[in-house]
């Protein structure tokens, strides 16, 4: 049986862009300056408005985001939409254990940063947190791009 949404909506793409923004947002206003690669150190303040949330809450924004998104772009299937947010947890899982020094250590080579097991719990609830919006879409008949 396929899931042919009836009524078309961006709804899942445009929440990703979305949450993308915000993680960006977190990066230049909590954190120190010259912490975030990406950003030059002139833009990033360490404002400590969300305290400890702030250190996880990207990884919970980039796993929910580029699952939303990416699912938005494939067949609005279950499979796809499940394939999309597993992807997204991997990656960010792979990304986050080759911060790990022993990771470094054992294969040579790494990502610069600080291995952190709720990074890990995060990038799970961002992209389990996506797929239960997407369900929740497809069972409206509202999740197509």
């Amino acid at each position: 049986m396929s899931e042919t949404p009836s009524r078309y909506t961006p709804a899942p793409f445009l929440c990703g862009v979305f949450l993308l923004v915000a993680g960006g947002l977190v990066y230049a206003l909590d954190r120190p300056a010259g912490s975030v690669a990406f950003l030059p150190p002139t833009v990033v303040h360490d404002s400590g408005l969300l305290g400890e949330l702030a250190g996880s809450l990207p990884s919970f924004l980039h796993a929910m985001a580029f699952s939303l998104m990416t699912a938005a772009l494939l067949a609005p299937t279950l499979r796809m939409r499940a394939t999309a947010c597993g992807a997204w947890l991997a990656l960010n899982w792979v990304f986050e254990i080759a911060q790990a020094s022993a990771f470094r250590q054992t294969v040579g080579i790494g990502m610069p940063g600080t291995f952190d097991p709720q990074d890990m719990l995060a990038a799970l609830l961002g992209s389990t947190c996506a797929f239960l919006v997407m369900q929740l879409l497809a069972a409206r008949g509202e999740f197509r791009i």
